[in-house]
């Protein structure tokens, strides 16, 4: 199983997501930067990686967080429950990040 952890932008950087700004970011400024908290943590079988993110993608466009999870984001200044552009998709067993594009994902370094 592949572990993940999702990581929406807070909602005062957000426009800065859209416009593609996360997309010349590196993990560092992702995890330590305060622009983007992590939402879910989840594990899914092995995929190939472009199927992988476009599952996460649509899994979280129709995705309900629980009351705690609700409750957490709004504390946290995120307030959007749909992946968008600009969040993140990090896969923990090899360390890699993805940032969501305009046009599919941009991995970051």
């Amino acid at each position: 199983m592949a572990k993940y952890q999702i990581l929406y932008q807070r909602s005062d950087v957000m426009r800065d997501g859209l416009y593609g700004r996360f997309e010349n970011s590196d993990k560092d400024e992702i995890f330590n930067g305060g622009t983007h908290v992590v939402v879910k943590r989840l594990s899914m079988p092995e995929k190939p990686e472009e199927e992988a993110l476009e599952d996460l993608f649509y899994g979280f466009n129709f995705w309900h967080p629980s009351s705690a999870e609700a409750g957490s984001m709004h504390k946290a200044d995120v307030h959007h429950t749909s992946m968008s552009v600009g969040d993140v998709v990090y896969r923990e067993d090899d360390n890699r990040m993805w940032v969501c594009a305009g046009a599919g994902w941009v991995e970051l370094f």
